[in-house]
């Protein structure tokens, strides 16, 4: 960073670097080195010291300016390095001045010795000094900063910032690769966490305050946290937020009866909200400055306009939500982990060394109830900010702002003075929490009537409304709401905090430090409500309780039918073990053994393909490769889709690989082979007792020149539930690094906001992202899914980045007449420089009709499966369509005859896994009615035996269609298709019709 100017004074500049140990190695002695750097840089030393003043608006504020030079021996801290930034220091303390030490250095300098070693601890007594003398510190970490400055004085600051890409670290990625990998380079990779040692990472981990995107930001960013930890007014000249003038609260507002539930509406005014509202020049702080970041408890430093000649600088810290689901989920739901408490008493304790003032904004359901809250100490994490908060020698205000969750919301909520909203809560526990333990109900019936009941009953009886603490003294004032105001516009709720912070603010900004921590002790000790009994009391009331005898019958206790693990290993023995009596009971006749490999010599070609465009230029140049192709392009379904479809997915990896090897020579000119995800991962884990991952790592080594394409379903990845976004992110990468190249995206919902995180991590990868359209109904016809719900998806998905457009006919409803239509829509949506893709299945027979239209209409690839594994619910079959255009326009240039050693490999495959076909001989245009996507309905087929139900398969088909209705004609796929599945399932178990559920006089015991 430049910091060098007209007002800049250097200072210090008499300390030089000198060889005192004459050090010198491989004919280079360290005189010479530093001959060298003195020419290269102009400077004795790698740190030069400034007096700067740093300006901002119209006001200035000089410091203390320490800036490393990397030019310098790498802006190594030696002898002369280290007195620099302590005469600084001291300087700085002597002043009452800041100080801002700017690194950018490998480390100690090995030349020096232990001595270079020492400065670190030099420093550091210097560090503390400035400390005890109540002096801002900070600390701007540039790229890159390594070793004993970034494990001393870089990291001692009371804030410390970097920008965006700077690399931080105590041992260098180099010397962890030497120390603890013995140079093994593919160990390092598989090891090293995602953006190791940048800022993004350090943040993340809680040990930088600010990651910056622009080395501009830097100046004004320290000016401001300088200016209010020295406790001076700032930014003068910025417009001040706007508060409507105060107006007492109406007789109606102050009588409303208050509902804890209305504390959760996510329409309220949030932390975030009140913050931007009510002050300004607010800079965030952020982690607890050791191992974790939090979010939820955000916190920083900032000014609340009091009147026109009074500013107070502050710090201000809450919980944070939002106000949509994707906003609740990145906020965790309002839930604090122990890195959000700690981040609190880091900022809390900074307050207190400088004099600030504290207000804290309350809401959240609890802390974290999580596993990994619970490893990280949640309840010391909460203890520990009790204690600091009883002692803080500055003013503390709270303000319950939505929910006060127990021991989650106290955790930040000690203040000298406690406000709260009107239509607020703060508990013990949630009032359906109390229901659950406290209520008694008869069944399931009585329940689902009680037990609202219960919870407003006992919200009202815990007294945890903001009037009924006021009068047991938890709260000190109730500031009310205007019922009518939301997030996006609460002028009157505004000037009425804003009222009672102003207020608080400037009555106790006139107390001592002594006496702000006794008023604190005697407003805390003066809580609670008990009785005193004397001794003959005493032993009267428990005279009196022994004498009564209860009539109330003893209450059975439920046996514990969990069974122990003696238990259930000899039920695994028994049942899946070596020597288990059902092992081996297969259908007679068919095969057990693997067949034998397609007899294909392996030709290596250099044609230009996808895959070759692809790992040479991208999937951007791969996407314009496709599209001035004139053949159509083919994708071969075999190895994913195919036998989920036919075969429930039961495929193994040997016989995967088998194929891989033979279609990676017979389809060298396809687009892709659809080998993984969807089904396969958990399949291959809970029935196959394989890894899915060497099953990709071993297709990925079969074929080399062909594109690898996977199925994964937006946030909920190859699973059945919306996974966390740094999980999905994980997968994405990894599956990229196993050998993956097309990620085909999709959410059952058609819901941009499930697929977007999946699509930025497949892009960041260098892969492909084929964005899903997925198909239902019929768009000639439906009033829903028509030409526009189309072209507005396609045009969502093109702007979230889709290299490629997918048309998903989970179902095969896809007709002639719709290809046209479809087409146009998403051309609309999408351009024409975007490929468009078409799967279909084939339940209704009609999809290679389709498949042919498609081609003569200009799609750019099509999917298909090899013969033997094609039709019924299946992909149309690829030699039939190679055959049909051989010689017209689009040929994709296969040789249907050339594919016969593949087929019949697969033929005899598909005969090996007869028994978990659906018995579907023939294609059913029934699917039109129905509408079950093909890749479920033979697992649908099966789930429907194993209950017993495999005679009510007709039945299951129209229950599937009601209940389809029943939710509203949704996009079936997976795991929407799942739960239409499921409940079709329970209903004819249960002998129900779909629509029983919605009649109040059936007896329905679901």
């Amino acid at each position: 960073m430049t910091v060098s100017g007209g007002n800049d004074e250097k200072m210090f500049e008499e300390v030089c670097s000198t060889n005192f140990l004459e050090f010198s190695f491989g004919n280079r002695s360290y005189s010479e080195q530093i001959a060298d750097a003195v020419r290269k840089t102009k400077n004795h030393c790698a740190v030069t010291v400034y007096l700067k003043e740093l300006k901002h608006s119209n006001k200035s504020l000089r410091v203390v300016w320490v800036q490393h030079d990397f030019g310098f021996l790498g802006g190594s801290l030696g002898c002369a390095e280290g007195e620099k930034v302590t005469r600084a220091f001291e300087y700085a303390t002597a002043q009452k001045m800041a100080i801002i030490v700017a690194c950018k250095t490998g480390g100690a300098r090995m030349q020096e010795g232990t001595l270079s070693l020492m400065q670190m601890a030099k420093v550091s007594v210097a560090v503390e000094s400035q400390r005890r003398a109540r002096l801002p510190f900070v600390s701007i970490l540039e790229d890159p900063t390594y070793g004993g400055v970034s494990a001393s004085y870089a990291m001692q600051a009371d804030v410390k910032i970097a920008t965006k890409g700077v690399r931080i670290g105590f041992a260098g990625p180099g010397v962890i690769l030497n120390t603890m990998f013995e140079m093994d380079q593919a160990a390092y990779d598989a090891a090293c966490p995602n953006e190791f040692q940048s800022a993004e990472f350090c943040r993340e981990h809680g040990a930088l305050d600010l990651v910056l995107n622009e080395h501009s930001e830097l100046e004004s960013t320290v000016f401001g946290i300088c200016m209010a930890l020295l406790g001076k007014k700032s930014f003068s000249s910025l417009s001040l937020p706007a508060v409507v003038k105060y107006q007492a609260p109406t007789a109606e507002e102050m009588a409303k009866e208050p509902d804890y539930a209305a504390s959760r509406a996510i329409t309220r005014p949030q932390y975030a909200d009140f913050r931007d509202a009510l002050f300004y020049g607010y800079i965030e702080l952020s982690g607890d400055g050791q191992v974790g970041s939090d979010p939820c408890i955000k916190g920083g430093v900032a000014f609340l306009h009091v009147s026109n000649d009074t500013d107070f600088p502050c710090i201000v810290i809450g919980c944070g939500k939002g106000h949509t689901p994707g906003e609740m989920q990145a906020h965790n739901y309002g839930m604090p982990s122990p890195a959000g408490y700690r981040t609190a008493k880091r900022l809390m304790e900074m307050a207190d060394r400088f004099h600030l003032p504290i207000i804290t904004f309350v809401d959240t359901c609890g802390a974290w109830p999580s596993f990994r809250a619970e490893e990280a100490g949640q309840s010391e994490a909460i203890a520990t900010n009790l204690r600091i908060m009883a002692g803080l020698a500055v003013p503390m205000i709270t303000m319950v702002i939505g929910e006060g969750g127990s021991g989650g919301a106290l955790g930040l909520a000690m203040g000298n003075r406690l406000g709260m909203l009107s239509q607020a809560y703060y508990g013990v526990i949630s009032p359906e929490g109390a229901a659950s333990i406290l209520g008694r109900y008869k069944d399931e019936k009585h329940k689902l009537e009680q037990f609202p009941q219960d919870c407003y009953a006992l919200a009202k009886a815990q007294n945890i409304y903001a009037y009924q603490l006021r009068d047991l003294g938890v709260v000190d004032q109730v500031v009310y709401e205007d019922s009518h105001e939301t997030y996006n516009n609460f002028p009157q709720t505004l000037a009425r905090l804003a009222k009672f912070l102003q207020d608080a603010l400037i009555e106790l900004s006139t107390l001592k430090p002594e006496q702000l921590v006794e008023q604190r002790y005697a407003k805390y000790r003066a809580l609670g409500k008990f009785i005193e009994m004397d001794t003959e009391q005493r032993q009267a009331t428990l005279r009196k309780l022994e004498s009564e005898v209860s009539t109330k019958k003893a209450r059975p206790v439920k046996p514990d039918t969990t069974p122990c693990r003696l238990v259930t290993y000899l039920a695994n023995q028994v049942l899946h073990s070596e020597r288990a009596r059902f092992m081996g009971l297969a259908p007679p006749k068919v095969p057990t053994i693997s067949p034998q490999a397609p007899a294909v010599e392996n030709v290596s070609t250099k044609a230009i393909t996808a895959k070759s465009i692809l790992d040479a230029q991208g999937p951007q140049a791969m996407a314009k490769w496709v599209r001035s192709q004139e053949r159509v392009l083919l994708t071969d379904t075999t190895m994913r889709d195919a036998h989920q479809s036919l075969l429930a997915t039961r495929v193994r990896t040997i016989d995967l690989v088998q194929g891989a090897k033979a279609a990676n020579t017979l389809l060298c000119d396809a687009f892709s082979f659809e080998c993984w995800g969807g089904a396969t991962f958990d399949v291959a884990y809970r029935f196959l007792n394989e890894d899915p991952w060497d099953r990709l790592r071993q297709i990925r080594a079969a074929c080399p020149n062909v594109c690898l394409q996977m199925l994964i379903r937006g946030a909920n990845a190859v699973g059945y539930t919306s996974y966390p976004d740094n999980v999905v992110v994980r997968f994405v990468e990894l599956a990229a690094k196993n050998g993956m190249d097309i990620f085909r995206i999709f959410d059952c919902f058609n819901d941009l906001n499930q697929m977007k995180t999946c699509i930025d991590a497949v892009r960041k990868t260098g892969k492909v992202a084929e964005c899903c359209v997925c198909y239902t109904s019929d768009i000639t016809t439906s009033s829903v899914y028509n030409a526009e719900y189309y072209t507005n998806l396609a045009k969502e998905l093109c702007d979230a980045g889709a290299h490629t457009i997918a048309i998903k006919d989970m179902a095969g409803l896809m007709k002639p007449s719709g290809v046209v239509p479809i087409l146009n829509a998403i051309r609309a949506g999408a351009g024409d420089d975007i490929p468009i893709h078409f799967h279909t299945h084939c339940t209704s027979s009609a999809s290679l009709a389709v498949a042919m239209e498609m081609t003569r209409q200009g799609c750019d690839i099509i999917d298909f499966a090899i013969a033997s594994m094609a039709d019924l619910t299946s992909q149309p079959s690829l030699n039939a369509f190679c055959a049909a255009m051989a010689g017209m326009p689009r040929d994709p240039k296969i040789n249907y005859l050339a594919l016969e050693p593949l087929d019949v490999y697969w033929m005899k495959v598909r005969e090996m896994y007869a028994p978990f076909e659906t018995g579907m001989l023939s294609g059913s245009a029934r699917v039109y009615d129905h509408e079950i996507p093909g890749g479920q309905y033979a697992n649908l087929f099966v789930q429907c035996k194993s209950m017993g139900l495999g005679d009510r398969w007709e039945e299951v088909l129209d229950a599937y269609r009601d209940v389809n209705q029943l939710f509203g004609d949704i996009v079936k796929v997976t795991p929407s298709s799942k739960c239409v599945g499921d409940l079709a399932l329970f209903l004819i178990n249960k002998n129900l019709k779909a629509f029983d559920i919605l009649d109040p006089e059936k007896n329905k015991k679901y």
